[in-house]
């Protein structure tokens, strides 16, 4: 994002050199290379106009990107564990929301991905069950999920997955690759 943010700068710094250079009159031209002042007041109005419009990029860039979240959360629906555990396939890249008790976190991973165990289902009495597998990224600023933490993920259904628990039995449940994760508590 920075190379991109650092390219975009620099063309339209070009950009602005080379209208400001033409699109003057002569006289403008000529006092700019008489006096440094000048210069240093044209660089400066330049700098000046290219954080404005930076800023106007990023304030867009991010209400697209708040735009965009929001519209994938508002799609998301949740689906009865028993359902997705009963039939994962039939609700493959199905967008889903669940809130729950992150009872297993692995670290940070090759691929750059955590992975989680999640009880998503809460009970009469406020213990959470059924158990769902989840993958998702963190910027690098972002707090860590742990053990005991209650969140909330929006994210799509992508089958079920097998893991190996610790007395040594293959347990299978639903996986999901959540987009968002925020912490409840």
């Amino acid at each position: 994002m920075t190379a991109v943010f650092v390219v975009f700068l620099c063309v339209f710094l070009a950009f602005l050199f080379f209208n400001l250079n033409n699109n003057k009159p002569q006289s403008v031209r000529s006092t700019t290379q008489k006096s440094a002042i000048s210069s240093t007041t044209i660089n400066t109005t330049n700098t000046t106009t290219a954080t404005t419009t930076t800023t106007a990029t990023t304030e867009t860039t991010t209400q697209e990107a708040t735009t965009s979240a929001k519209s994938f959360k508002n799609s998301c629906k949740t689906i009865p564990y028993k359902d997705i555990a009963r039939q994962p396939n039939k609700y493959y890249d199905e967008k889903v929301v669940y809130t729950g008790q992150v009872f297993q976190v692995s670290q940070k991973q090759d691929d750059g991905l955590y992975y989680a165990l999640v009880y998503v289902t809460q009970n009469e009495y406020g213990y959470y069950d059924d158990t769902m597998y989840i993958c998702y990224e963190l910027e690098e600023n972002e707090p860590k999920f742990l053990e005991d933490d209650i969140v909330t993920f929006y994210g799509e259904c992508k089958g079920e997955i097998s893991y190996e628990s610790v007395l040594g039995n293959e347990i299978t449940v639903p996986a999901v690759y959540a987009k968002y994760i925020e912490l409840v508590k």
